[in-house]
């Protein structure tokens, strides 16, 4: 199977873009298998032939199960794609939304993990004679 690839540096690795992964999702999707050692060892042959684990290609599969078609006709390097988008005055709501649970995370946190007073002047400036 010949695929146009393209990919990104994330950290030490490299990472597939979203068309990419939904061309690989649409490979495996658009056959059937006589049985799930079939199916698996054409995921383990995708696996191999683009250098990532089979468990990847499955996560890409739930992933992408109903929106590859969309995704494949993204444009190359685009590394995040979400079907239906937060549009208009729901970004504001979701965003108020948000906010009062960072918020509230921030007292549990904090009465777990209590956080330093210190600044960093402060202890840096110990060090200086």
């Amino acid at each position: 199977m010949q695929i146009t690839t393209a990919a990104a540096i994330a950290g030490l690795h490299t990472r597939y873009d979203v068309a990419t992964k939904c061309k690989i999702v649409s490979f495996i999707m658009s056959s059937s298998y006589p049985t799930k050692a079939a199916l698996n060892l054409r995921i383990e042959g995708l696996a191999v032939q683009f250098g990532v684990n089979p468990v990847s290609i499955k996560v890409w599969c739930a992933k992408y199960a109903t929106t590859y078609m969309q995704g494949m006709a993204l444009p190359a390097g685009v590394m995040s794609f979400v079907a239906t988008p937060i549009l208009n005055a729901e970004i504001n709501v979701v965003s108020q939304k948000l906010a009062t649970i960072r918020s509230n995370l921030l007292v549990v946190q904090r009465q777990y993990h209590p956080g330093s007073t210190n600044k960093s002047t402060e202890i840096l400036g110990k060090l200086i004679k």
